[in-house]
């Protein structure tokens, strides 16, 4: 039988994974915010992130669905953090409750995944299309036998490279999952 050296990691990473399986329960300090997501936003997730101790002592994000919209749910306001999720959306950038309550309502503006995932790839294009102009541009000036393709071939990528990269990029942009939160 192996015994472990480390104890308290052992207790602290046992300590993490029960409050990440721990139901969610009601702030009974008065810290609680009571979070609305409306009707409208069906489908949508509210997920909270907690930070914890991994097997090898690394810090790990776990997230546990809160409530799926419509919904009005009393949350503790200083844990963790919390996100917006659903299928077919962008997941939100992380917010925090703390300083809002008694009542919040999120306003959520959804951003498209697959519109997301078409701007990485014509941002990852554009790129690999900067770089051979990068690459072709130089070595034609510097070889004569090159010179004609090579300036074609460099410029077309650039060309090319600028205006995937920039369409790419305002896709990325454009396709975020935006929260707002207003008293109630």
């Amino acid at each position: 039988m192996r015994s472990f050296r480390h104890p308290a990691l052992v207790a602290l990473v046992l300590a993490a994974t029960a409050r990440a399986q721990a139901p969610e329960a009601f702030p009974s300090n008065g810290e609680g915010v009571t979070v609305h997501v409306a009707p409208e936003d069906a489908d949508l997730r509210l997920v909270r992130l907690t930070l914890g101790v991994g097997q090898l002592g690394n810090v790990v994000s776990t997230s546990r669905e809160v409530c799926r919209a419509p919904c009005d749910r009393l949350v503790a306001a200083l844990a963790d953090s919390f996100q917006v999720a659903g299928p077919g959306i962008t997941t939100s950038d992380p917010f925090s409750l703390r300083g809002h309550g008694p009542s919040v309502k999120l306003t959520v503006t959804q951003g498209s995944s697959t519109v997301h995932s078409v701007g990485e790839v014509l941002f990852g294009l554009g790129i690999t299309a900067l770089v051979v102009a990068a690459a072709s541009l130089p070595l034609s000036a510097g070889v004569p036998v090159l010179r004609p393709g090579g300036y074609i071939v460099g410029g077309v990528s650039l060309g090319t490279g600028l205006v995937s990269g920039a369409i790419g990029l305002f896709l990325l942009l454009t396709s975020a999952t935006r929260v707002e939160l207003a008293e109630r």
